[in-house]
């Protein structure tokens, strides 16, 4: 993935009205975070008018413009990173670790990407205690 992706994909869930879950279905349809900028209304985007216009506010520039500074420190630390969007992300992974620090009596910790009383990918739901 290239810079200009990485910094399109970190700020999209942080414009307003847009969010993880908008931003997430703004990529599955333009195709990449950085399409989204390139595209978003230019072209017919009926599914997103009431967000086409945040693109152009202010505050759009401030957030790109934070998001450059932070993927400059990445490079500048040789920081490895993977995106959502990058194939084997976390999905598959997480699970796996966890399982296996369970098979061999290890403590594990885990980041909730949900609520405590949800289960996400509902798939998992089997490995969880009651």
């Amino acid at each position: 993935m290239k810079t200009t992706e990485l910094i399109a994909t970190l700020v999209l869930p942080k414009l307003p009205k847009v969010g993880c879950r908008t931003a997430r279905k703004l990529i599955r349809h333009f195709g990449s975070a950085e399409a989204v900028f390139q595209r978003i209304g230019r072209e017919n985007t009926k599914p997103f008018n009431s967000v086409a216009a945040v693109f152009k506010r202010p505050e759009a520039k401030h957030i790109w413009d934070a998001a450059e500074k932070e993927v400059a420190r990445i490079e500048e630390h040789d920081i490895s990173w993977v995106a959502h969007s990058d194939p084997g992300f976390a999905y598959g992974t997480d699970i796996t670790a966890q399982l296996a620090a369970v098979e061999n009596n290890l403590i594990t910790y885990g980041c909730l990407g949900h609520g405590i009383l949800n289960c996400y990918p509902n798939k998992h739901l089997k490995h969880r205690k009651k």
